[in-house]
C-alpha cells in the first residue's frame, strides 16, 4: 500500500474511538495518522488511551493535520 491517509475526528467520544481502532486493526492507519479534537478533556483523553492517536481540544488543528 502507499502512503496511508491522515484521518480527522471532530469530536473524541465513543464513536470516534470505534472507528479509530477498526481503521487501525485493518492496517489502514497508524495511531500516528489520526487524530481527534474535544473540548471535554476526559473525551481526549479517552480517545488516546483507547488508540494511541494525538488529540486536541481545537478543530482548527484538525483540520491542518487530516486529509480526510
Amino acid at each position: 500500500m502507499g502512503s496511508r491517509m491522515k484521518i480527522g475526528f471532530i469530536g473524541g467520544g465513543k464513536m470516534a474511538t470505534a472507528l479509530a481502532r477498526g481503521f487501525m486493526q485493518t492496517g489502514l492507519v497508524q495511531a500516528g495518522d489520526l487524530i481527534a479534537s474535544d473540548p471535554v478533556a476526559a473525551a481526549g483523553v479517552y480517545f488516546h488511551n483507547e488508540t494511541g492517536a494525538n488529540t486536541t481540544a481545537y478543530n482548527p488543528d484538525v483540520l491542518a493535520f487530516a486529509e480526510t
